[in-house]
């Protein structure tokens, strides 16, 4: 009886393998291809032209940041990738790598315990989300904005083209 009820503490308090989370490691590995093949988000790469939620046109005539917002025109056309591949795009090296190691670190504890086909229904699920959420609320979302940054910038401009005028 006293064998039966003892526990060793390995069996207890084991960290899952990382063969046992082949989705977590799968887009760990597509996102990092997607970083490589789209320069990071660069507007004009057709990865990220294709990955974005809504459709975006260069501009004629304009420097290659200014992009023509077709709303969600894609989706409507049947474009429905564009529901979740925003999730693969990241836009510098540093938001590449600390997205993919808090990625390796709950999708490995959490595909190892739920399995495969719940990680890939619940990153489906939370893609569709956090995308349509960003598209419906960007303010929300952008760090620029909440920092207060945009009115700093707004106000450094606005100081400046003042000082312009008043100089003639």
């Amino acid at each position: 009886k006293y064998r039966r009820n003892q526990r060793k503490a390995s069996e207890i308090w084991t960290r899952p393998r990382v063969r046992q989370a082949p989705i977590t490691l799968g887009i760990i590995v597509f996102c990092s291809l997607v970083a490589a093949f789209s320069q990071f988000g660069r507007p004009t790469s057709p990865i990220t032209q294709a990955f974005t939620f809504n459709k975006l046109e260069p501009t004629e005539g304009e420097p290659e940041h200014k992009f023509y917002d077709h709303g969600l025109d894609g989706i409507k056309q049947g474009e429905i990738w564009r529901l979740w591949t925003p999730m693969f795009l990241h836009l510098g090296t540093w938001h590449l790598i600390l997205n993919m190691l808090a990625l390796f670190q709950l999708g490995l504890l959490i595909e190892a315990r739920k399995g495969a086909l719940w990680m890939l229904g619940f990153m489906l699920a939370v893609g569709v989300l956090s995308n349509a959420a960003q598209y419906a609320f960007p303010d929300w979302f952008n760090l620029q904005t909440l920092l207060g940054e945009r009115e700093k910038q707004e106000n450094v401009l606005h100081r400046s083209s003042h000082h312009f005028a008043n100089t003639d």
